[in-house]
């Protein structure tokens, strides 16, 4: 509901009746209009921040905000004085969760006060799970992860000694049932790498108890069984935090996401994984509308955009509602700067579940595309499967972008963002069901050292073993449009030659060694104003 400023409001969104406290109690958002009166300061982070909180901004050049300060104690201590309990606060929507009556609440009037103008609904990105065959083995080391692992060239990632070591990953999720107990996370569980969890629904800490979905999800992101299943990032540290209820579907699990987004960014995390989306509740008055998919309407979009300009980089699944009426995504993947991640299956075509763009401001969404479709799992019962939903392919780029940011640590959350983007197979041709496309480790980190050394102008990849589809990277910025290929042997006989495009800004250009033979080759690249060579291996 909206209201205008001049009139003192509080915010009527139910949760549901008989919460906790008995009969009349009921919970209650409520805004307030500023901060004033607040005992912080931006001066004095150290008291409302962690110390990795405050470096990660500071490492970033991110100063910080009226937005970042906690809420006035004086607008909760006004509360406080009417019988209003406050159960959490929220930095970042400037106000509190509380429980009350009805009575009371409407009986609010005090200088401060406003509201929540817009509603928020939910949908999608939970997982569909399927019974996919089993296929052979291409990796004794991977098992049947491999597929959804090389798509991204995680191998290649892992092989360099990329597995998200020093990198923080908070999961916001519906439960991580039993995964203390999982041998599956051995790796995690057993060398201290979860580093704390939180449950915001139950207000406890432990989320082991609830649903199997946040499981699931960081199988495919941090779970290690040889011969089984791989994650992306098996040796980054985790947060697993819960925000949303099996019991019910409500705007307030978008307001307990927000609060779990602060308590990331608090804790100092590097990245979150959200497998969750939001369109449609219990109560249809609370539904998003499309219009309101314009990344900066909904709670949590708002909310996981704030997170994105702290430092955070946020990935958060499209939703998986490509084959029903609504088809479109769900928030916060309309958030401009949130990575939106589609699924796609083990040939690399769209998945016919995953949701689709554009924004309702008419961006392209989702960014960018993993397998999502029946690829390898673990469940909390301590077997192996397969499942599909872009619940899974989110947390697939959410472990690419810790491999990568583990090296290229100087990297701020926005370039990484946009090298992940610009890495995707179709950067310079996106659609509203890849996005960008698939990206991997490979092109990616190719793409950042383009950004980091504006010196460099046209490159292939440094130091790589190719397969039969290298890649050109090139700054158009310092080249021309066209470019000729030569490839010669090791006794300099040309074998082959082509010309290639070269698009503005920093891209990558596929182009064919089929045809050749296993071995070491010369590629030089010219241009009118450049020449450049280097060997190549063809495997």
């Amino acid at each position: 509901m909206a209201v205008g400023k001049a009139t003192p409001a509080f915010i009527v969104f139910l949760l549901f009746s008989a919460l906790y406290c008995g009969a009349q109690e009921r919970e209650f958002f409520i805004t307030f209009t500023d901060k004033k009166n607040s005992k912080y300061s931006s001066d004095r982070p150290e008291e409302f921040l962690s110390y990795k909180s405050i470096e990660r901004r500071r490492k970033q050049r991110i100063p910080l905000t009226e937005a970042d300060l906690p809420v006035s104690s004086a607008y909760c201590d006004s509360l406080a004085r009417r019988n209003i309990k406050i159960i959490y606060t929220s930095r970042w929507l400037n106000g509190a969760l509380v429980s009350s009556d009805s009575s009371t609440i409407s009986k609010l009037s005090f200088r401060g006060l406003d509201n929540i103008a817009n509603k928020s609904r939910r949908v999608g990105g939970h997982s569909f799970l399927t019974d996919g065959a089993t296929t052979d083995s291409e990796d004794t080391l991977y098992g049947d992860s491999y597929a959804q692992v090389s798509m991204l060239s995680g191998h290649l990632m892992h092989k360099h000694g990329f597995e998200g070591q020093g990198r923080l990953i908070a999961i916001i999720d519906g439960g991580f049932l039993k995964l203390d107990k999982l041998s599956h996370f051995d790796n995690l569980t057993k060398t201290g790498k979860i580093i704390a969890t939180k449950d915001f629904v139950d207000r406890e800490d432990d989320v082991y108890d609830d649903s199997e979905h946040g499981t699931l999800v960081l199988s495919v992101l941090g779970g290690y069984t040889k011969g089984e299943l791989i994650g992306m990032a098996y040796n980054a540290n985790y947060l697993l935090l819960r925000s949303e209820s099996t019991n019910y579907e409500s705007i307030f699990e978008e307001i307990y996401w927000s609060i779990a987004a602060e308590y990331a960014d608090s804790a100092g995390a590097d990245i979150i994984n959200s497998s969750l989306g939001y369109n449609t509740f219990d109560d249809p008055k609370e539904d998003h509308k499309y219009e309101q998919l314009n990344g900066k309407t909904t709670i949590i979009t708002r909310a996981a955009e704030q997170a994105a300009n702290v430092g955070m980089l946020v990935v958060t699944s499209q939703g998986n509602d490509g084959n029903r009426p609504w088809k479109y995504l769900v928030a916060p993947a309309d958030a401009p700067s949130v990575l939106a991640v589609g699924a796609v299956d083990v040939d690399k075509e769209v998945a016919g579940f995953s949701s689709v763009g554009p924004t309702a401001d008419g961006r392209y969404k989702p960014d960018v595309a993993a397998m999502g479709d029946n690829l390898k799992i673990a469940f909390s019962n301590n077997t192996f499967g397969f499942g599909s939903g872009t619940s899974f392919s989110a947390p697939m780029i959410a472990g690419l972008a810790a491999g990568i940011w583990q090296s290229m640590p100087g990297l701020t959350a926005k370039q990484l963002r946009e090298s992940i983007k610009r890495s995707g197979s179709q950067y310079h041709a996106p659609d509203y069901r890849s996005g960008f496309g698939i990206p991997n480790f490979l092109r990616t980190a190719s793409i950042t050292e383009l950004i980091e050394n504006q010196n460099t102008q046209i490159y292939l990849s440094p130091n790589m073993v190719y397969d039969r589809n290298p890649e050109l990277f090139a700054n158009s910025a310092f080249v021309d449009s066209l470019g000729d290929v030569k490839v010669y042997n090791v006794n300099g006989v040309l074998l082959t030659q082509f010309s290639l495009q070269i698009y503005p800004g920093i891209n990558t250009i596929p182009f064919n060694f089929a045809g050749l033979s296993k071995g070491l080759y010369y590629v030089k690249v010219s241009t009118k104003k450049l020449e450049i060579s280097q060997k190549v291996v063809v495997q």
